[in-house]
């Protein structure tokens, strides 16, 4: 299985589903399940960016924290 790593932007189309990235985004995410890894430094870059009122239900849903800690 290969390890990829995944900035901000995946998760930014991977959220918004009318950013033109979304839908390789989608199907990026169905072909490395679980094998993706990022840095609490691109979560937070994410969390500003999906700070707008209209996205922050997103945010928390996508975010959890305890499971990135182990």
């Amino acid at each position: 299985m290969k390890t990829v790593f995944a900035d901000t932007y995946y998760y930014i189309a991977l959220l918004s589903p009318k950013d033109s990235a979304h839908a390789r985004a989608v199907e990026l995410t169905a072909q490395l399940q679980p094998a993706i890894v990022t840095t609490a430094w691109v979560l937070t870059e994410l969390a500003a960016a999906m700070s707008s009122p209209s996205q922050t239900g997103a945010i928390r849903q996508t975010i959890r924290w305890p499971a990135l800690l182990q």
